[in-house]
């Protein structure tokens, strides 16, 4: 049973039945355990062919994370201003991989990197390369953002089953805001962001950093803004790191797309001590965007970080991550069931989580809610470093493993729940 068809047998069996608020046998053995409690380990099966715990299929069978069920066949779709963006590159995945042709997408074609998804469907009949730069998914010059949580108009689909891949840090896939990125998967079939080097069957267990990760752009309220902004207004709006977008606004439930049955894998980039790639970046995502049943393996930086909004997920799980496995700031608000960590050679904190720097007081305020959370730690690492005016309320969960629990540093002292 693969990784993603685990997680969804969380949601039917209720994994964590520790106390409500309870972190439990941090910095020991499960031994200190409180009655009651269970850890489920959940298998990072090897990624077929990849050479290690990628999360990914053991085979090239029909059913597994990589191939696809002929049953379940989606033909790409390329629009015809597209024709000379997306070609056939020559080459061929492994057999882990269903032995798929692998087309390139040439963001140096583009102005810009930005690609309209106007009538673009990327299939499971083929693995996606971004070749040369960051991939921007790029609304029309007079499209208006959408009202309320509905989806915008401009959206990229990516079938279930799909795969789309990088071979250098420098190759990205940034939605920006005024756009969706609609990758639906199944847990038979899960949509794979991933390293060419994996594809091709030459990823090791410890790879980090074979390209750059995902990145979801919304806008949803965040609290740091330009001079003369108020946090969480149309104005207060900023630009992500290693030039990612911009992102941020008013609209609490922005829709930003569905990502679901979804593994990013070896991603990461650290363009300078103030600029990284996150496996995955949600910033300034709203509550109307759908998260469940995603994983990060292998990110050089951080797993899963949430700049500002309001977007919340559901059955997350972040593996061998090299810096922090999760990661907040700039006013996220958003919540998390089930969690489950587990950290490698290279990490830092389980979690590290801010307000705003410079800024403790900052509003919104930076104050998720984590219920049903597992962390297997690393034993000279603390679990959950919280700092710079965040809250928290943590509920029914577990930590072992971790040098320490807890780290509480300024005005983050007197707000968790």
């Amino acid at each position: 049973m693969n990784l993603l068809q685990n997680l969804r047998r969380w949601s039917r069996i209720g994994i964590l039945a520790a106390a409500a608020g309870l972190l439990a046998a941090c910095g020991g053995s499960s031994e200190n355990a409180s009655p009651g409690s269970v850890v489920v380990e959940v298998p990072v099966p090897d990624g077929g062919g990849g050479g290690g715990n990628t999360g990914g299929g053991d085979s090239g069978d029909d059913d597994d994370d990589t191939g696809t069920d002929d049953d379940a066949a989606v033909a790409t779709v390329v629009p015809a201003n597209l024709e000379g963006v997306i070609v056939d590159s020559g080459e061929t995945a492994s057999a882990g991989f269903g032995n798929r042709p692998i087309r390139t997408i040439d963001v140096g074609a583009l102005t810009d990197g930005a690609i309209d998804p106007a009538g673009l469907v990327l299939g499971n009949d083929a693995i996606f390369e971004i070749v040369g730069g960051a991939l921007r998914v790029t609304p029309p010059a007079d499209s208006e953002p959408s009202g309320g949580g509905a989806l915008p108009a401009c959206q990229l689909t990516i079938a279930a089953g799909g795969v789309l891949v990088g071979a250098t840090r420098e190759d990205f896939l940034v939605v920006e805001r005024g756009c969706a990125l609609i990758a639906d998967g199944t847990a038979d079939q899960p949509i794979v962001f991933t390293a060419k080097a994996e594809v091709l069957g030459n990823a090791e267990d410890n790879d980090r950093g074979l390209w750059g990760g995902v990145v979801v752009n919304g806008y949803a309220p965040i609290n740091d803004c330009p001079e003369g902004a108020s946090g969480g207004t149309a104005g207060c709006a900023k630009e992500g790191e290693a030039n990612s977008g911009l992102f941020g606004g008013a609209n609490a439930n922005d829709n930003s797309g569905t990502l679901r049955y979804v593994s990013v894998r070896f991603a990461g980039s650290n363009v300078d001590p103030e600029n990284q790639l996150n496996g995955i970046s949600f910033q300034a995502v709203g509550a109307a965007t759908t998260v469940e049943y995603v994983q990060v393996h292998n990110n050089l930086d951080d797993g899963v970080e949430f700049f500002g909004g309001t977007v919340d997920a559901k059955y997350v799980v972040l593996t061998g991550n090299a810096d922090d496995s999760l990661d907040w700031t700039d006013g996220w608000t958003g919540r998390i069931q089930y969690l489950y960590i587990e950290q490698t050679d290279s990490a830092d904190n389980a979690i590290e989580a801010d307000n705003r720097e410079g800024d403790e007081e900052a509003l919104p305020r930076s104050n998720p809610a984590i219920a049903n959370m597992t962390v297997l730690g690393k034993s000279d690492e603390r679990a959950l470093r919280l700092r710079r005016g965040t809250g928290l309320t943590l509920s029914n969960s577990f930590v072992d493993g971790s040098e320490r629990c807890l780290r509480v540093d300024g005005a983050s002292r007197g707000l968790l729940g």
